[in-house]
């Protein structure tokens, strides 16, 4: 917000996303080269990748180390077991997270709907939610959750239904992500990496899945 393009009166776009910012002045990818200022000239596509102060020793192994956490990620987001996992996934659960964007009173409505609870449990585990990230709202078999699933998408809430053993591998997950994420800020070349090893085990999943 405070750009000097913004002082000078430039025509520009602003954005905003839970992932961070970036100025796109001088991109050719962003805009025409021909309304470019004087100021800021066609960007060289290589000024994205100005090398990093990365110590050798974290750069050796930071891509067998981004793998694996990505792959642990991956598989816990969309509940690969290990080979020679039998373990039991246990009972269905109905999962709600928190957002910014519904009232309290509509989250409260549609838990009432979901779950069919008086207005104070409704209340209770909204605010649950609001303050841990994230309420279990119903636990059991899979018809009645998967119904008190759908009336949660209808309303258009961020929600889940999983089972409790996946439960832990998939706060987990958002954990990493959240970590990875801010790797990926800090660095360009751990962000290339990151990249790079995403499209590696991505790649491998769908190759997988074939």
């Amino acid at each position: 917000e405070k750009s000097k393009c913004r002082e000078l009166s430039h025509q520009y776009q602003m954005f905003r996303s839970g992932g961070g910012g970036c100025c796109d002045c001088g991109d050719h990818e962003a805009w025409e080269p021909a309304g470019f200022c004087p100021r800021h000239g066609e960007r060289d596509p290589g000024d994205d990748d100005e090398a990093d102060e990365v110590a050798a020793d974290v750069a050796k192994v930071a891509p067998t180390l981004l793998s694996a956490v990505l792959r642990y990620v991956m598989q816990g987001l969309f509940h690969v077991r290990a080979e020679g996992n039998v373990e039991d996934p246990g009972e269905y659960l109905v999962v709600l997270f928190n957002d910014d964007v519904h009232d309290m009173q509509t989250v409260e409505h549609a838990i009432q709907r979901s779950v069919a609870c008086p207005l104070e449990r409704a209340r209770q585990l909204m605010m649950e939610a609001h303050d841990n990230g994230f309420a279990i709202l119903q636990r059991g078999e899979q018809e009645p959750c998967r119904q008190a699933f759908g009336v949660l998408q209808e309303e258009g809430l961020v929600s889940n239904l999983t089972r409790a053993g996946w439960l832990r591998h998939e706060r987990r997950s958002c954990a990493l992500l959240k970590f990875l994420r801010g790797v990926c800020g800090a660095s360009n070349t751990l962000r290339r990496m990151t990249c790079a090893a995403l499209i590696a085990e991505a790649g491998a999943e769908l190759r997988g899945a074939e």
